[in-house]
């Protein structure tokens, strides 16, 4: 059955449109729905007296304005909700440098508003797709990511007044490769930015560029780095070094480049993978985010090199590396005093908290988590490994149910990362805690790819997506149950994005091994994907599925051995599709199409399309996030009565 859900009709049964003062008492699904309107993008204002942030506190996502220590929080655009459109941080709130506008992504438009709400939104590019905005020092333009008459994603500029005519786009970069992650110099000359021009259909490799401003000349910063990914340029605010992220160590670790000599050093050399780097205004530290064992923690070391030094102490995700699962940031304040960051744990969701920059007792700024809920209602995993097939260690966390419903060994919920080279982080899932609450056990592994253990673990799914992989998730099953922690005749599995292409993958190999699953806008059929996706997005599948087999025209029986449509025949679990119509990641005719192939071929199978929702439920609306949990609750307890 193929349903269409109404965001409208859902915030009426979220919040009560009865009519009547009087609502029934919240549950548990309730209020883990709420929290949903979590915060994972904010920025300073310039003069550092204020916060802009993206809350859907009350149902939709707006751009709030607090003061920096957290207190008069007010939404901007209330009349114009904002509407993310892809997996990480998609909306890019940027204050203007005078501090009297804020530059945004909607439906993957560029808009700017008045940083008071004064006046409703501008649309700024009219039907042009953009991302990464970036005002220059001047606050005259917007630079930032667009595609090219070949599909390639380049760098450009435009003015940021109120459009009076056509828009005006002067191209800063050109080329048949991927330019990306703009960075404007303090003096305006410069552009740092990352590109790929090994030209290999992957995403193994890629390197800092500079570009002048005014007429184009570019240099390579990063050369001899064929098997190394460079990324994350930012400008010291001298303009004199560039601080950014190699893996070429085996591990994603933060230098820094002196621009004038090009002389590289590097300031880490950590056993864990590092994110996300930002000078303090004074030029003196690099906070960054560093990975231990998926608890994330806010880092700083010497611009001029010495021993890192942590600020965070907490198990959680602080800060946060701005994509996939570990979506938070952080930011210095303009004065070099404080650190602002997000931060969330599997007991509370992520909201914006400040610290001493020299390290001390943390101050939570914004709070989404209902009152209602409290850390004993919640259950914090256990780390787990165990040998895959190919005897592989693979890292997992398991969350265990407090209590056994009916006395027999409980139900497993196999949960699925997302993210081509995602990882599970030690942070809040409204999902697990909802089935765990339910007397599921939970398991979550960081399967071969993840994040989390360096570049050569990282790399071992290439050309391998469904393979080994899956094989990893099969062995956490077997594991358990030979432990007695599960019941291995009650086990069902779910999935988002890759995730979801795991899931697939799953069982279709494995058929038998499942008694329900869920596909949260996973590709069915990546041939169909190729296709779908220009030269931008398609190193991602060159890497993960053709790597040394070659795309769907030169290697056609592997990528339709690895899509769940062209083996339909070999699935026989019930499945339930859940998709968002504003899905530009993995486009909804994946799943019409599947939908249409199992209503033809007998397969049980539910299709639910939400109006008006992106890639990624963690970016749906609450009414929305209850919705799914009580249809995939509903879907497990019909297969496996739990």
């Amino acid at each position: 059955m193929r349903r269409r859900v109404s965001p409208l009709l859902l915030w009426c049964l979220w919040a009560g449109c009865s009519g009547t003062t009087d609502s029934p008492p919240a549950t548990f699904v309730d209020l883990l729905a709420e929290t949903n309107g979590k915060v994972e993008q904010f920025q300073y204002s310039p003069d550092g007296q204020q916060i802009v942030y993206l809350s859907a506190k009350n149902g939709e996502h707006h751009l709030w304005v607090m003061n920096a220590d957290g207190g008069g929080a007010r939404p901007i655009n209330p009349n114009n909700p904002v509407h993310q459109v892809s997996d990480g941080p998609s909306v890019q709130p940027r204050w203007s440098p005078d501090g009297q506008w804020i530059s945004y992504r909607s439906r993957g438009l560029l808009f700017k508003i008045r940083a008071d709400g004064s006046t409703p939104p501008v649309n700024l590019t009219y039907g042009r797709r953009g991302s990464a905005p970036v005002w220059t020092p001047d606050g005259g333009s917007l630079v930032f990511v667009t595609g090219d008459v070949y599909g390639y994603a380049q760098i450009a500029s435009m003015p940021s007044g109120i459009p009076d005519g056509p828009i005006e786009v002067t191209y800063l970069t050109e080329g048949r490769y991927n330019n990306t992650d703009p960075q404007i110099s303090p003096d305006a000359r410069w552009l740092a930015f990352t590109s790929d021009r090994r030209g290999k259909d992957d995403i193994k490799g890629n390197d800092i560029w500079l570009a002048s401003m005014t007429d184009g000349e570019e240099r390579l910063l990063t050369a001899n780095t064929e098997d190394s990914f460079e990324h994350s340029p930012r400008w010291s605010p001298d303009g004199r070094r560039i601080a950014f992220v190699s893996n070429r160590s085996g591990w994603r670790n933060i230098g820094v480049i002196d621009v004038a000599s090009g002389e590289i050093q590097m300031l880490t050399s950590s056993p864990w993978d590092e994110h996300n780097p930002q000078w303090s205004p004074d030029g003196k530290w690099i906070a960054y985010v560093a990975n231990k064992s998926w608890n994330f923690h806010l880092m700083k070391v010497s611009a001029d090199g010495g021993e890192p030094v942590q600020l965070t102490a907490r198990d959680g995700v602080s800060g946060g590396i701005e994509a996939g699962q570990t979506r938070g940031t952080f930011r210095w304040a303009p004065d070099g005093q404080s650190i602002a960051f997000t931060y969330m744990s599997p007991t509370t969701c992520s909201d914006i908290w400040s610290i001493p920059a020299n390290g001390g007792a943390p101050t939570r700024l914004t709070n989404h988590m209902p009152s209602a809920l409290s850390d004993s209602d919640f259950v914090a995993p256990e780390r787990i490994a165990y040998a895959s097939a190919d005897g592989l260690e693979i890292p997992a966390f398991l969350y265990r149910p407090k209590t056994v419903n009916d006395g027999r060994a409980p139900p497993l919920l196999l949960y699925a990362r997302a993210n081509t080279h995602g990882n599970h982080v030690n942070g809040f899932y409204p999902f697990i805690q909802y089935f765990v609450s339910k007397g599921y056990v939970v398991l979550a592994p960081q399967v071969r790819g993840s994040q989390g253990k360096g570049r050569e673990f990282e790399w071992l799914n290439f050309g391998d997506w469904g393979g080994g992989d899956i094989d990893d998730l099969i062995a956490g099953i077997d594991h358990l149950g030979s432990q007695g922690d599960i019941d291995p005749d009650r086990v069902v599995i779910q999935g988002g994005s890759t995730g979801g292409y795991f899931t697939m993958a799953a069982i279709q190999r494995y058929p038998d091994r499942f008694k329900a699953a869920v596909n949260f806008y996973g590709p069915t059929n990546l041939v169909h994907m190729y296709e779908m996706w220009g030269p931008a997005e398609r190193p991602i599948l060159g890497d993960v599925v053709g790597g040394d087999h070659g795309n769907p025209d030169e290697a056609p029986d592997h990528w339709r051995e690895r899509s769940a449509y062209f083996n339909i025949d070999k699935i026989r679990t019930p499945l339930l599709i859940l998709w968002g119509d504003r899905d530009y990641s993995v486009r909804i005719s994946m799943a019409d199409e599947y939908f249409e192939l199992a209503k033809e071929k007998g397969k049980p199978t539910e299709y639910v399309l939400y109006d008006d929702e992106p890639h990624g439920w963690y970016h749906w609306r609450p009414a929305n996030l209850k919705d799914a949990m009580l249809r995939v609750s509903a879907h497990y307890e019909k297969y496996i009565g739990q």
